[in-house]
Parts: C-alpha cells; sequence; structure tokens
C-alpha cells in the first residue's frame, strides 16, 4: 500500500519488482490502482514475516550472491 509510484516506476525502468507482505490481502484486488499494480506479469510477490526476507531474497536472487 502506498508504494504504487516507486512500484511503477521500477517496473517501467525494467527494474526487477519483488513484494513482500506478511498478509497476501496485499495482493489481491484492493482498489483500481493496487489491482493494476498486484497483477503486474514479472511482479514477484511472496507473503513472509520480516525476519525471513533475507532468506526468501537470497532463494529468489541466487545468481546475485557472491561465492567468491
Amino acid at each position: 500500500m502506498s508504494t504504487n509510484i516507486e512500484i511503477g516506476t521500477a517496473y517501467t525502468l525494467c527494474e526487477e519488482v519483488f513484494l513482500v507482505a506478511k498478509d497476501p490481502v496485499h495482493f489481491t484486488q484492493t482498489g483500481l490502482a493496487d489491482a493494476h499494480l498486484s497483477v503486474l506479469p514479472g511482479v514477484k510477490r511472496i507473503c513472509c514475516e520480516m525476519p525471513d526476507i533475507p532468506a526468501m531474497l537470497k532463494q529468489e536472487y541466487v545468481h546475485l550472491i557472491d561465492t567468491g
């Protein structure tokens, strides 16, 4: 919620967009503007608790982890 400008800008600039929320209701049609952003192709969504975010990002973006 309230991040439509940031999400839209990142998406327009072809940046990867990964949305995290504790409650899946944020990824459903809660309003016309929210519905458009939450269903865009290429926008990844995950529901988890705050402490789990680093592990989820590592799992999703394993190619960005420096193993050297």
